[in-house]
């Protein structure tokens, strides 16, 4: 009885962990950064796609406009961020918008985010802020600009990824088209477009997305919206890190340590170096007690089975 009994606490604590992984798991891609945050007036036009990475949030305000150092040619828009105030109160935005005039680390966040750390008559205070992975809320979105008729470009931008993309290309499926894989050009807009010398790609075709991690996902469309702009759900998302393998994306990076950053605490470190080409933006991941606590849950839920 008494083993029993052991055994049945020793299960339900691994199942515990095993329901628990997002708590023990660090979602931290760079950083933190200490910065100084502010607030502007017209957040709420930026995150209904006026703002820089041109990107419509449908009404959630908890976005942020970043510094363009951080931001880097816009790489990381549509990227989340978690802020902390001194008292430890945390929140999280999403990067929509360019403060041209902010230094490096700070952050123009809208006044609905800025009010829950501080109020709004503070103006300029000192925070930590981290890039994170965003939270998943399904598959990624692809927004399209279709063409006028007669035009040979039309535009296709990624939304709701939980990581920053890095590339896109786009492979014909379509019948007497034997293209390859084509590599598309990010706009200042952040639509994707043919490189000018290729000709238009049209319906079917296969999407392939690199990320700022350097994971690749593919994607297929059998169709193009009919509208000259339209968003269409995707069939693909980006993993994790958390269920990602840590040696997966383990590189040397040229600092004699093979998976560790040069400039932030964390190893996937996917800010300014990867991204300016100092490296690829691939790293290690510090491993969670997932694995751990599943197979230690599965063994002990086996014995307890067995026992009684």
């Amino acid at each position: 009885m008494f083993v029993r009994s052991l055994l049945l606490v020793f299960s339900c604590l691994c199942f515990t962990g095993l329901s628990d992984t997002s708590s023990t798991c660090d979602v931290t891609l760079d950083g933190p950064f200490t910065g100084e945050i502010t607030h502007y007036d017209h957040a709420h036009e930026a995150a209904s796609g006026s703002g820089a990475c041109m990107l419509d949030t449908e009404g959630d305000l908890m976005v942020a406009a970043l510094n363009p150092f951080d931001l880097n040619g816009k790489v990381l828009c549509g990227q989340c961020i978690e802020v902390t105030n001194g008292d430890g109160v945390k929140i999280t935005v999403k990067v929509i918008d360019l403060c041209p005039e902010c230094p490096e680390h700070n952050i123009d966040l809208s006044q609905d985010a800025f009010q829950l750390l501080y109020p709004l008559q503070v103006g300029r205070i000192e925070i930590e802020w981290r890039l994170i992975e965003c939270e998943r809320r399904g598959n990624i979105r692809y927004n399209f600009k279709y063409p006028q008729t007669g035009s040979n470009w039309w535009g296709v931008k990624v939304v709701d990824h939980i990581h920053g993309v890095e590339s896109m290309s786009l492979k014909p499926a379509e019948e007497g088209d034997d293209r390859d894989w084509i590599q598309y050009e990010r706009t200042q807009n952040q639509n994707f477009k043919k490189p000018v010398e290729e000709r238009r790609i049209n319906a079917p075709f296969h999407v392939r997305i690199t990320s700022t991690l350097g994971e690749v996902i593919e994607d297929y469309f059998d169709g193009v919206p009919t509208k000259q702009t339209n968003t269409l759900p995707g069939s693909v998302q980006f993993r994790s890190i958390c269920d990602i393998d840590p040696t997966e994306y383990g590189v040397d990076r040229g600092d004699g340590v093979n998976g560790t950053a040069r400039n932030s605490s964390n190893p996937w470190n996917i800010g300014r170096d990867s991204l300016n080409g100092d490296d690829d933006g691939k790293s290690g991941v510090t491993p969670t007690l997932y694995n751990i606590s599943h197979l230690l849950s599965l063994v002990a839920f086996s014995t307890f089975q067995v026992i009684l």
